[in-house]
């Protein structure tokens, strides 16, 4: 009866490590973005969180391609204050009318996304490299504050292969007895 009760826990603990943590996404339809000569000024100051007890009231890109170390920095606050700090050197866009950051992050509500999370703004219209020289922008956005998302990688084997293993250990045992 123990070895069963030893094998239902550590099933449970495998399935429990197999399950994804909690993920926060923050939201703003009307982020305001200033992009001019290779830097970056955006702000939401109606960032809204679908996690209970998670209330962002603030949030702060700013930096540029030329002269800032690091080039990019993300500050996300709260009524008590930034709850949130990121920095990154690199930033994605899709040629389009996307603008995408992964920043790397401390700071009291780090655990609502992870050691890093996603930042993209939404833009309604076709931009132009958002970082070229001559690019001056000024638009609203939608931002859009996710964790980042890691693939999956599958074990085929690996869950019927353990299972097997205490099979043969608890059918020894009883074999024993």
């Amino acid at each position: 009866m123990k070895i069963k009760s030893t094998i239902l826990a550590a099933a449970a603990l495998l399935l429990v490590g197999l399950m994804p943590a909690q993920a926060t996404t923050v939201t703003d339809t009307s982020s305001e973005v200033m992009l001019y000569a290779g830097d970056i000024i955006a702000e939401s100051y109606a960032p809204v969180s679908d996690t209970a007890g998670f209330d962002p009231v603030y949030a702060l890109v700013s930096g540029g391609i030329l002269g800032f170390d690091p080039a990019f920095v993300l500050s996300l606050e709260d009524a008590s204050g930034e709850v949130i700090y990121g920095e990154t050197d690199s930033y994605l866009f899709d040629g389009d009318a996307t603008l995408s950051f992964v920043f790397d992050i401390t700071g009291s509500a780090a655990s609502q996304f992870g050691s890093s999370l996603n930042l993209s703004f939404l833009f309604g219209d076709t931009i132009t490299d958002p970082f070229g020289g001559l690019t001056d922008i000024y638009s609203t956005a939608t931002m859009v504050i996710s964790p980042v998302t890691v693939s999956n990688v599958p074990l085929p084997a690996g869950l019927p292969l353990l299972v097997s293993g205490f099979a043969a250990i608890a059918f020894l045992r009883r074999r024993r007895a």
